[in-house]
């Protein structure tokens, strides 16, 4: 896998010998595919949930668990570091280990406000209370976030060492906590 390390960093326009600057196109970058990489999440599980119409009538509860200990971990930690992927590829930034890890929550914050604004958006009939109280407890746990800075610094490792596997190890730890986090609220809520 040496060959598929990326190509070494292009000028930025920041000083000579300065680390280069995150900048605001960075940022947005990395959270407007975050949002989008989050409405595409919700519809690559929705249509999960049609091939396997038969398990959730066999046994609802384990279909349900199947679904957001497994699927939805790896479907939602595959797409979020897509912005980071985009800047790197447009401009071979040099960033430091931290302006990745920075990329990486911005574009968790990303696709989690688009996930979250897709759930009000499902449960707006059930009242105001409720959306209210469902995005509270969401806020409240910002796993999405902690995943995607994870997954921010294994890409951070790999631009730097160019060896693939860093990134491999991260994302991997990000679908594995993601996981447990939906294992532990499915069974305690």
């Amino acid at each position: 896998m040496e060959g598929t390390s990326p190509p070494p960093a292009q000028a930025t326009g920041d000083a000579p010998g300065a680390p280069p600057k995150l900048r605001a196109r960075h940022v947005a970058l990395a959270m407007g595919v975050g949002a989008i990489a989050g409405a595409f999440a919700m519809l690559g599980e929705t249509g999960y949930i049609v091939p396997s119409f038969a398990l959730a009538l066999i046994d609802p509860l384990f279909f349900s668990l199947l679904t957001v200990t497994i699927v939805a971990p790896l479907v939602e930690e595959a797409v979020k570091p897509i912005g980071l992927m985009v800047v790197w590829h447009e401009e071979r930034p040099d960033f430091s280990l931290v302006q990745w890890a920075v990329l990486g929550f911005v574009a968790g914050l990303g696709f989690a406000l688009m996930e979250d604004a897709l759930y009000m958006w499902s449960i707006s009939s059930w009242g105001w209370g409720t959306m209210l109280m469902l995005l509270g407890t969401r806020l409240l746990f910002p796993v999405h976030m902690l995943c995607t800075t994870l997954t921010g610094v294994g890409y951070g490792l790999w631009t730097k060492s160019k060896d693939p596997w860093h990134f491999i190890f991260f994302i991997a730890v990000a679908m594995c906590i993601h996981g447990f986090f939906n294992f532990a609220v499915s069974v305690v809520g």
